[in-house]
């Protein structure tokens, strides 16, 4: 039981991890986009 609990909190930070790196890079690529825009 502790073990599925242990693979199923994993995954959660797994997931939230990311979600949270893929915001990141969506944000950098969106500067990027302004940047060569404005240029």
């Amino acid at each position: 039981m502790l073990q599925g609990e242990v693979k199923l909190a994993r995954g959660l930070i797994g997931s939230v991890l990311a979600g949270a790196l893929r915001a990141q890079l969506w944000k950098g690529l969106g500067k990027w986009l302004r940047f060569l825009r404005a240029d």
